[in-house]
């Protein structure tokens, strides 16, 4: 394989080793395929955490810009949001942000190498 740029190198390490979301197989019986997903969308940007939001059942969403340059980017929701602010990594100082297409979709701009932390609620 020959990579053209360096620019797609993030995108090719996060799909060889995104962590797969484990099952014990012990409790494999009846076993469905999750119903909601998080996509992020970007180039450069890369997927740092999605954990459960400190404060509340949100759930944190965090990605990294590893480019020099700003990147328009945006997430994917599997199951509709309710509601989506941005905030630091602390959680802390929220901005509500504008979801698109019944809840399923945002965008956002991240700065040069910015960090960029959302949490997000269902419906």
């Amino acid at each position: 394989m020959r990579i053209e740029s360096v620019a797609a190198v993030p995108a090719l390490w996060e799909d060889a080793f995104v962590a797969l979301q484990p099952v014990w197989l012990r409790d494999a019986i009846g076993l469905a395929e999750p119903a909601d997903s998080i996509e992020l969308v970007g180039e450069g940007l890369l997927l740092s955490t999605i954990k459960p939001a400190e404060d509340g059942d949100g759930v944190v969403i965090r990605c990294y810009n590893s480019t020099a340059h700003a990147v328009h980017g945006g997430l994917r929701f599997g199951v509709p949001r309710g509601r989506v602010v941005r905030v630091r990594a602390d959680e802390q100082e929220p901005v509500a942000v504008h979801l698109e297409h019944a809840g399923r979709e945002l965008s956002f701009t991240a700065g040069p190498h910015a960090w960029v932390t959302f949490v997000a609620w269902h419906t």
